[in-house]
Formats: C-alpha cells, sequence, structure tokens
C-alpha cells in the first residue's frame, strides 16, 4: 500500500520568489507615490504663493485707484507709496522685512528682501518721474514666496486728474 503525500502549505523558494515580486511592486508603486506627493506640495505652495500675491496686488492696485490727485501723494518711493484717497484718509504701503505693510496691517507675507515691493511712478508720457504733480501712473511689481515657490506680479493704475 501506497502512503499519500499530501502536501500542505507553501516551499521556501516559493515564499522568497513571492515576497521578492512584492517588494518589487512595492518599490514601483511607492515610487509613483512619492512623485505625485511631490507634485502635489509643489502645485499646493505656487497656487498658495499666486493667491496671496494677486490678493495683494489687487488691493495696493484697487487703493491706488482712489488717490485723490497727483498733489495728495505724500510718499513716492521704490519702497513706499503713501497718499490721501478720495476719502482722505491716509493710505501708505511698504515693505518692513518680509510684509508687505498697508498703514500698521500686514496685506501680505513672504516678500523678497530687499526688492520684493517696488513701485514705479510714470507721468503722461509713460515716463518715469520723481515729480510728484507730474505722476500720472504707478506700476506695482510684487515678488513673494511660499515654501519653496515664488511668483513674482506686475499691475498698475492711473491717478484720478480731478
Amino acid at each position: 500500500m501506497k502512503a499519500k503525500n499530501n502536501k500542505l502549505g507553501f516551499t521556501l523558494i516559493e515564499m522568497v520568489i513571492v515576497m521578492t515580486v512584492i517588494a518589487v511592486l512595492s518599490a514601483g508603486i511607492s515610487g509613483f507615490i512619492m512623485s505625485a506627493m511631490d507634485t502635489w506640495v509643489f502645485v499646493k505652495a505656487r497656487e498658495s504663493a499666486l493667491a496671496s500675491g494677486r490678493g495683494a496686488i489687487e488691493r495696493v492696485v484697487r487703493e491706488i485707484r482712489r488717490i485723490k490727485q497727483p498733489n495728495t501723494i505724500t510718499t513716492a518711493e521704490a519702497s513706499e507709496c503713501g497718499f490721501l484717497d478720495i476719502d482722505s484718509a491716509i493710505v501708505d504701503f511698504k515693505q518692513e522685512g518680509t510684509n508687505l505693510m498697508r498703514n500698521n496691517d500686514i496685506l501680505a507675507t513672504g516678500l523678497y528682501s530687499p526688492n520684493g515691493l517696488v513701485f514705479y511712478y510714470y507721468d503722461s508720457n509713460m515716463a518715469i518721474t520723481t515729480i510728484k504733480q507730474d505722476m500720472r501712473y504707478i506700476k506695482v511689481h510684487i515678488s513673494l514666496f511660499k515654501g519653496t515657490q515664488g511668483v513674482t506680479l506686475e499691475d498698475g493704475a492711473r491717478i484720478r486728474n480731478t
């Protein structure tokens, strides 16, 4: 009579082969997941920097449009712009460290230092001027960073001629 040979389980070689295949698949999948996560972090940092920059530059330009007249500009420097608006309120934009300030309030953080905020002043012929009464257009340049991402935005506004 012949004995039955019931094999239950796996051999050592089969287990090693399965573990090797799983390790190779895991390495490939984890590389893909890490790449996707790095891309997500990159995009989120860029999106955050862009949103912060857009909000800040829109506010600055909106307020520049409210300058009462060119002769109500009190400060016209490359890194600071101060004026009286149409409600005769004092408005002053400047860079302090890495912060964009409106009077004593922080509008944005993460500006490059120096030159994260730059104002350019133009006359009616679009030539750069330092004479406040001749200023008709102000261009704003904002450069900021969030994490590893940096953005630079530019916009400008005409001054009222009333």
